[in-house]
C-alpha cells in the first residue's frame, strides 16, 4: 500500500499531509508534508521522510536492513514585508541511501550531491554596509563526505573612494579613483563522513576563525588604449587555537598538540594588471562574405608577496621529521579554517591572450542588402605564469581553451594543459625544459573535448487568425523563444572525452556519450527517451523510455527503466480532468514489489 494516509487543513495558513507506504515483507516509509503561507509575508513547504527498507530475506546472504531519512524545506520571504532584510531556506539533507532505496524520480536517483542553505541578510538603507548570516551543508552520496558550516557570517563595507572630491571640477585625478573596502568573515565548519557526524569525536573537529580583508585598488588609462589596475590586499585572520609539533624519539613519529590562546595571522600582497584590446578587420567589397573580424585581448599581470615563513613573522616553526635528524618547517596555522600566510616568496608574472573570430555575411532581399554576423570562434585563450622568485620550475603549465557555437545548434568546448618541463620516470617535474631535451615547446599533459548538439526540424512560418499581424510577425522572428508542440521530433546529443597523460602508468581516458529527446509518431502518439553510454566501462548509463497516447478525454502513459538498480515500469490510463483525477487504472513493477 503506497501513499496511504490523512490530510489535515489545519487553518488558513497551514496544512499537513501524513502518508506512508507498507510492504508485505516488512519494509515501510512515513512522510509528513506541509505547506504554509502568510500573505505579504512569507511562504514555503517542508517534508520529512523516514524509511525502513528490508532487502531480500534474513536467511539469504544478500539480506540488509536500511534505515534512512530525508528532509526538504523551502522558504521564501516577500520582499515587501521587511525592505532591506531577507530570509531564505533551501534544505536538502538526509541519508545517502534514501533515494537509492526509495523510488521517486530519475533526477533524485542520479543526483550525487545534495546541498542546503539557510540565509539571512540585512542592508542598511543609505549606508554602505550589509550583514549576512547563513547555515550551509553539502553531502556526497558516493564518497559519504559531508561538509557543514554552522554558521558563517559576513560583514561588508562597500568600496569607498576617500580621496574623491565632493564637488568635482575638471577631469578626475588618478588618486580620486583609489577605493578601499572591508570584508569580515566568520566561519565555523566541519568536514567528516556522514556516519560519524553526530559522534562526540566529530563534534570536537569543528574549525572556526575570523578573517578581515581590506582591498585597496584603483584603475587608470595609459596611452589611451591600456587599462592599468594596481591593488594592495591586506588580510588578518584570528584564531583561538594553533598547533605545536614535536619529534617523539620513542615512536619515531611527530606528535601534534593543540595550543589554546589567541593568535593573529597577517599577510599582504601587491598586484597590478594591464590589459587592452586589439581589433583586426579584413573587408571584401564583393561576394557572400563581407568581412572577417579578429579581436585579441592580451592581459599582463604582476603580483608580489613576501616569504611569511621567515622567523621575523613568527608564523612557522621547525621540527625534526625523521630519525636522521631532518628538519622541516611547518605552519602553526596548519589545518585552520582560513589557513595561514603562505611560505616562500612569490614574484609572479601572469599573462594571457584571448581571441575572438567573427564573420559578416551579406544577405539580399527584395528591398535592400542586409548583413548577418556569424560567430566563428567565440574564444581561443592561452594563459600561463612565471615566478621570478622560484629557484627552479619558474614557468607554470600552459593552459589552452576554446569555445565555439556552430549554426546555433552545435557547441564545441576544448581544454588542454601543456607542461614546458620534463618529468622523470616517477612522474616528478625536473628543471629541464622539453625544448632543451626533446626539441619541442611543451609536453601534452591533459585535455578535455566536448561537443553538444541538438537536432530540431526547421520551423515553418506560423499562420494564425488570432492576434494582430505585428504580433504574428514578432513570433515568427523569434520562434526559439516559444514552444511549438507541432514539432515531430527532437534529439539532444552530448559527447565528452577526457585524457590524462600518466608517465609510468596507463593513461587515464574517460569517454561518454549522452542522448535524449522525443518523437511524435502521430498527432496522438509521442515517445521520449534518455540514455547514455560509457565507452570505458562499456555499459549504458541510467536509461528511461516513455510512451504517451492522447485518448481525447483520457490519456495513457508508460514509463520504463529497462535495466539497472532502478529497473521498473509504470503504466497508467487516466482521465485528463483534474476533477476526476482518481478515475484511473495503474499497473507497475519496481524494486518495491520485492520487499
Amino acid at each position: 500500500m503506497k501513499n496511504g494516509g490523512y490530510y489535515l487543513g489545519l487553518n488558513d495558513h497551514f496544512d499537513l499531509a501524513l502518508t506512508g507506504d507498507i510492504y508485505s515483507k516488512g519494509s515501510w516509509r512515513g512522510n509528513a508534508y506541509s505547506n504554509y503561507a502568510w500573505k505579504y509575508r512569507f511562504n514555503g513547504n517542508m517534508s520529512l521522510n523516514y524509511s525502513n527498507t528490508k532487502v531480500s530475506r534474513p536467511e539469504f546472504p544478500d539480506y540488509s536492513l536500511e534505515k534512512s531519512f530525508f528532509i526538504r524545506w523551502n522558504h521564501s520571504q516577500d520582499a515587501k514585508s521587511h525592505p532591506g532584510t531577507s530570509f531564505t531556506a533551501n534544505v536538502n539533507a538526509g541519508s545517502a541511501t534514501f533515494y537509492q532505496y526509495n523510488l521517486t524520480n530519475a533526477t533524485n536517483f542520479l543526483t550525487n550531491t545534495f546541498t542546503s542553505s539557510i540565509a539571512w541578510s540585512k542592508a542598511w538603507t543609505g549606508k554602505p554596509i550589509n550583514l549576512s548570516v547563513s547555515l550551509s551543508h553539502s553531502q556526497n552520496n558516493q564518497t559519504r563526505d559531508i561538509n557543514l558550516s554552522l554558521p558563517s557570517a559576513t560583514f561588508n563595507l562597500a568600496r569607498r573612494t576617500p580621496f574623491k572630491r565632493q564637488l568635482a571640477i575638471g577631469e578626475q585625478k588618478w588618486y580620486e579613483k583609489i577605493g578601499v573596502g572591508l570584508t569580515t568573515s566568520f566561519i565555523n565548519s566541519i568536514s567528516t563522513k556522514d556516519t560519524l557526524l553526530f559522534k562526540k569525536e566529530s563534534l570536537e573537529q569543528f574549525r572556526y576563525g575570523i578573517q578581515h580583508s581590506v582591498p585597496i585598488s584603483t584603475s587608470f588609462t595609459v596611452a589611451k588604449y591600456f587599462t592599468v589596475s594596481p591593488g594592495i590586499t591586506y588580510n588578518e585572520k584570528w584564531y583561538l587555537k594553533t598547533i605545536q609539533k614535536e619529534w617523539d624519539s620513542e615512536t619515531n613519529s611527530i606528535d601534534v598538540d593543540t595550543v589554546d590562546g589567541f593568535k593573529a595571522a597577517r599577510d599582504f600582497a601587491f598586484s597590478t594588471n594591464i590589459n587592452t584590446r586589439i581589433y583586426g578587420m579584413l573587408q571584401f567589397k564583393k561576394g557572400k562574405i563581407a568581412a572577417f573580424r579578429h579581436v585579441m585581448t592580451p592581459t599582463l599581470g604582476f603580483s608580489w608577496r613576501p616569504d611569511f615563513s621567515e622567523k621575523q613573522y613568527g608564523y612557522y616553526k621547525e621540527v625534526q621529521s625523521d630519525s636522521l635528524g631532518t628538519i622541516q618547517k611547518y605552519s602553526v596555522f596548519e589545518g585552520a579554517i582560513f589557513g595561514g600566510p603562505g611560505a616562500g616568496k612569490s614574484s609572479l608574472m601572469n599573462f594571457s591572450l584571448d581571441n575572438n573570430f567573427e564573420m559578416k555575411v551579406r544577405q539580399k532581399n527584395d528591398t535592400a542588402e542586409t548583413f548577418k554576423k556569424v560567430k566563428l570562434l567565440e574564444s581561443l585563450a592561452l594563459s600561463s605564469s612565471y615566478n621570478f622568485a622560484a629557484d627552479s620550475l619558474r614557468l607554470a603549465p600552459i593552459s589552452i581553451s576554446g569555445r565555439a557555437t556552430i549554426v546555433d545548434r552545435i557547441s564545441l568546448n576544448l581544454f588542454g594543459v601543456f607542461d614546458p618541463y620534463v618529468i622523470n620516470n616517477d612522474g616528478v617535474r625536473i628543471n629541464k625544459t622539453e625544448w632543451s631535451e626533446n626539441n619541442k615547446l611543451a609536453r601534452f599533459n591533459s585535455g578535455n573535448f566536448s561537443i553538444n548538439f541538438s537536432i530540431l526540424p526547421r520551423k515553418k512560418p506560423l499562420k494564425s487568425t488570432q492576434g494582430t499581424a505585428d504580433e504574428l510577425n514578432e513570433i515568427n522572428k523569434n520562434q526559439d523563444d516559444y514552444l511549438d508542440y507541432s514539432i515531430p521530433f527532437s534529439l539532444n546529443i552530448g559527447y565528452n572525452f577526457f585524457f590524462l597523460n600518466n608517465v609510468g602508468a596507463p593513461d587515464q581516458i574517460t569517454q561518454t556519450l549522452n542522448f535524449s529527446g522525443d518523437l511524435q509518431l502521430t498527432p496522438a502518439w509521442k515517445v521520449n527517451y534518455n540514455s547514455g553510454y560509457d565507452f570505458e566501462q562499456k555499459d549504458f548509463s541510467y536509461t528511461s523510455l516513455g510512451i504517451n497516447r492522447n485518448l481525447h478525454c483520457w490519456e495513457m502513459s508508460l514509463n520504463w527503466v529497462p535495466f539497472g538498480f532502478q529497473q521498473n515500469y509504470f503504466f497508467q490510463i487516466n482521465v485528463k480532468s483534474s476533477l476526476l483525477q482518481d478515475l484511473k487504472l495503474t499497473k507497475k513493477d519496481d524494486r518495491f514489489d520485492n520487499r
